[in-house]
């Protein structure tokens, strides 16, 4: 199994495109691979999410973000931008992003 992970390169394709290429991956490879996004819909979709909000690393992941849980059917509330270095990013707390949610 390879699991991919992380915002850019596959959210800029947006869900329909990533599924084409996941899958031509899949039959090349002859390797079960998932995405990380794709995996994220599909658990909003099993919890019956349908107006998600969340927290991402910068402003042009809260773009990208957006559009891809658009495309993938979501009404997107709110997507806020924590600002961050990327190195910094991990290092963000639970209660850091509850609170940027607490103001949404």
């Amino acid at each position: 199994m390879t699991h991919l992970a992380g915002t850019p390169p596959f959210i800029i394709l947006g869900p329909e495109e990533e599924r084409k290429l996941v899958s031509r991956w899949k039959q090349k490879f002859k390797a079960q691979i998932s995405i990380a996004l794709e995996l994220d819909a599909s658990a909003l979709r099993g919890l019956r999410v349908q107006n998600p909000s969340g927290v991402t690393s910068s402003e042009f992941q809260k773009s990208l973000s957006e559009a891809y849980m658009r495309e993938a059917t979501f009404n997107v509330l709110a997507m806020e931008p924590i600002k961050s270095s990327f190195e910094g990013a991990s290092k963000i707390s639970s209660l850091s992003i509850m609170l940027i949610l607490e103001k949404i």
